[in-house]
């Protein structure tokens, strides 16, 4: 009986080599684009969650009758990257306060119902015209006002790269709607 090698089914030396060398260039040329996108989605989901609390603490603004004030966790004014607190603000001082005896969500007394942790990948988050210099709140009525007096300000999130054309825009204006664009005029 004879075997004919013709029939064996497989891939060469040769194309194997060629397919692996195809499948590295194209590699290659994809690479910088899906890491511009994942950088990308970062900036955009944490913008997402700017405006997820702002969103969250006008509703609460509203539902309870009380100013809900948004207040840094940093110490030096108009940064926000360390994260912010949401709380109710029954003194409309902008401080998380706990009353005389220390315990916080009795009646009439603050009650902190938001936490956001600090951002990641050394992202920036600072407040462009100076009124979000600590904090912020929405009134029952919906509207905003601030530690810097006015109710309308801007947020300006950036990359660590300072590229301002990838940075977002969290507008705020004095009805108290948020707004993102992509884009500012600089970054930090």
């Amino acid at each position: 009986m004879e075997c004919n090698k013709m029939d064996s089914h497989g891939f060469t030396l040769v194309e194997l080599m060629v397919t692996l060398a195809v499948a590295a260039i194209l590699a290659m040329i994809a690479a910088p684009s899906f890491i511009e996108l994942i950088r990308s989605n970062r900036l955009t989901t944490q913008a997402n969650e700017l405006v997820g609390s702002l969103q969250y603490a006008r509703t609460e603004a509203a539902k309870q009758g009380v100013q809900v004030t948004i207040s840094s966790q940093s110490n030096v004014n108009s940064q926000w990257e360390q994260g912010w607190l949401v709380f109710t603000d029954w003194n409309g001082d902008g401080d998380l306060d706990a009353g005389g005896d220390g315990v916080l969500c009795e009646q009439g007394e603050d009650c902190l119902i938001r936490t956001q942790s600090e951002l990641g990948f050394s992202h920036t988050l600072r407040a462009r015209d100076g009124n979000y210099t600590q904090w912020f709140a929405y009134l029952p009525d919906g509207t905003s006002i601030s530690s810097g007096g006015a109710g309308s300000d801007s947020f300006q999130l950036c990359s660590p790269d300072g590229d301002s054309t990838k940075s977002r825009s969290i507008a705020v204006n004095n009805t108290g709607r948020p707004h993102t664009s992509k884009g500012t005029a600089s970054c930090p």
